[in-house]
């Protein structure tokens, strides 16, 4: 019985320092904007989500937890579990990349090291 009870107490404590709570928060731009679909990660459990319309998540998470928030063109930003109290906003930066062409058409080729486009791919637009 001593065993047993010992055994159950120490499943408890180990349950009770792994305890995982809910992490709500909202992500939003430098300009105060709202940000959805960026990506919240919870980098030791392998769990994610992704921000609603609004820019508002809600994560499952230790809270020694590191969460990663990833948005194209916008730097990711790594934050502790319990430096993140529920409610509180994430404020994103944009990255120095630009993605804006305006020479004409462009592709993307299949192998980085080829220079000609593919056969279907975009080109100029005059008949022969």
């Amino acid at each position: 019985m001593k065993v047993f009870l010992s055994l159950f107490l120490i499943l408890i404590a180990a349950k009770l320092t792994n305890a995982q709570s809910v992490i709500t928060g909202s992500v939003k731009d430098t300009k105060g904007r709202p940000m959805p679909g960026v990506f919240v990660e919870d980098k030791l459990h392998a769990n994610a989500v992704v921000t609603d319309s609004l820019g508002n998540f809600r994560i499952t998470a230790d809270t020694h937890s590191p969460l990663l928030f990833r948005a194209y063109t916008f730097k990711d930003k790594t934050i502790t579990a319990e430096k993140l109290r529920s409610g509180m906003k994430v404020v994103m930066q944009a990255s120095l990349v630009s993605v804006a062409r305006t020479d004409g058409p462009f592709y993307i080729p299949a192998n980085p090291d080829d220079d000609a486009p593919q056969q279907g791919a975009a080109t100029d637009n005059k008949q022969r």
